[in-house]
């Protein structure tokens, strides 16, 4: 039972590895950058709501 849980924890850790280096190229390889989009998106609200005003 021991060498079982040992295996188990052992495999653990590439898989966790791969599962982060996925995570990292999909967010890295996704087009557009979130944080100048969110940006722009608040400033065209703030150009809205000064027109009304």
């Amino acid at each position: 039972m021991t060498t079982y849980i040992l295996k188990r924890i052992l495999l653990m850790l590439p898989t966790l590895f791969g599962i982060t280096v996925v995570a990292f190229l999909i967010i890295h390889l996704a087009p557009g950058d979130p944080a100048a989009m969110k940006a722009r998106a608040a400033e065209s609200n703030n150009l809205a709501f000064s027109r009304i005003c």
